[in-house]
């Protein structure tokens, strides 16, 4: 606000501020009132369902998509090493099974994902979960390829 113009010892202030303050103060009741409340969930509501319905939680990626290779993850570095030496130390069958391990993890943490949110509970620690398991799983798919 401006600052209030002092005359003798009373202090008044603008137009603008007082417009301002009444701008507000209409805003205020109109976000207040139950039917804009209840016009805001359902839509947030349907909006939501309407982005689980199209996959977009999980970044339009299901654990059957995973193994055909339509959406390519970028495995970090220590996802890359930690498959790499897997692979150097228990062979091919090994970096196979941790594949067959991380897609089913990666399903059972979507699935998670979508209680966890509908409870309104957190959800960070799970979405990182799932976005580990999908760098671990493009990691032993990259180096499946590699190594045949």
């Amino acid at each position: 606000m401006g600052q209030p113009a002092t005359v003798g010892k009373e202090s008044y202030y603008n137009e603008k501020d007082l417009q301002a303050i009444q701008m507000l103060a209409q805003i205020s009741a109109t976000m207040n009132d139950p039917s804009t409340i209840g016009g805001f969930y359902g839509a947030s509501a349907l909006l939501g369902f309407g982005l689980s319905e199209l996959g977009a939680y999980e970044g339009g990626v299901t654990a059957l998509e995973l193994g055909g290779g339509s959406s390519q993850v970028t495995p970090t570095a220590g996802q890359v090493a930690s498959i790499s030496r897997t692979g150097a130390q228990s062979g091919r069958k090994a970096v196979e099974k941790a594949l067959r391990s991380f897609e089913k993890r990666l399903a059972q943490h979507i699935g998670d994902m979508q209680k966890y949110k509908e409870a309104g509970g957190p959800t960070s620690y799970t979405e990182k979960e799932i976005a580990n398991f999908k760098g671990l799983a493009q990691a032993a798919k990259d180096w499946l390829s590699k190594n045949p």
